[in-house]
């Protein structure tokens, strides 16, 4: 249809605000470390999803600009 639009599918995991910092960041380091843990990974490739472990200030500015991007293509063609 002439529309050049990026798109991802990705997979995040999100909380609640308010979560004590030591609690959050003992979650973000288990998850950090099981991320990128060579079993993990070789079990996602061969199922064909790229691993790509964004922690949490890498994929806040992923997720944001994934939105903008999103929101501009469907305002685009004018679902929004």
């Amino acid at each position: 249809m002439g529309y050049a639009i990026e798109a991802y599918l990705w997979v995040g995991l999100f909380t609640t605000a308010g979560v004590p910092e030591p609690i959050f960041n003992k979650m973000r380091a288990l998850i950090g470390k099981a991320a990128n843990d060579p079993g993990f990974k070789k079990a996602l490739e061969t199922v064909h999803i790229v691993p790509d472990y964004r922690d949490a200030q890498e994929f806040q500015k992923f997720f944001d600009a994934d939105y903008k991007r999103m929101a501009a293509a469907i305002k685009k063609i004018g679902k929004l």
